[in-house]
C-alpha cells in the first residue's frame, strides 16, 4: 500500500511538472512570434501600435489572399497570425505573419 501511494505522489509529480513546461513553453512561443512580428514593421508601423503586449495570435491553416507576401517559401504547417491593435482606424489592424519553423515573417495583410 506504502509503495503505491508513492508511486501516485511520483507519478503527480511528473504531471504536473510537464503541465507547467507546456505552459511556460505556449508563453514563450507567442512572446517569439510577437516579436518577430513586430521587429518586421516599419517605424510608421510600430507607432500606431497600441500595446505590443497585447498582440493577438493565432494559428492558421493559410495566409489570405490580399497579404503582401516578403518570402514564398515557408512551412505551410506553421502559420500563425500576429494581430496589433493600431491607433489608426481609417487603415485597420496590423497583422503579419509568421512561419513558427523558420522563425520568419511570411508577409503582412493588405489595409484598407
Amino acid at each position: 500500500m506504502k509503495k503505491l501511494f508513492i508511486i501516485c505522489l511520483i507519478a503527480l509529480g511528473i504531471l504536473s511538472a510537464c503541465e507547467n513546461t507546456s505552459n511556460e513553453s505556449t508563453g514563450q512561443i507567442s512572446e517569439n512570434l510577437q516579436n518577430i512580428a513586430f521587429n518586421s514593421l516599419t517605424d510608421m508601423e510600430k507607432k500606431e501600435i497600441e500595446n505590443k503586449e497585447k498582440a493577438e495570435i493565432q494559428k492558421i491553416e493559410e495566409v489570405p489572399e490580399n497579404t503582401d507576401l516578403v518570402i514564398n517559401d515557408y512551412d505551410k504547417n506553421n502559420i500563425y497570425s500576429v494581430k496589433f491593435k493600431s491607433t489608426n482606424q481609417d487603415l485597420g489592424d496590423i497583422v503579419v505573419f509568421v512561419d513558427n519553423v523558420n522563425k520568419k515573417t511570411i508577409g503582412i495583410l493588405l489595409r484598407k
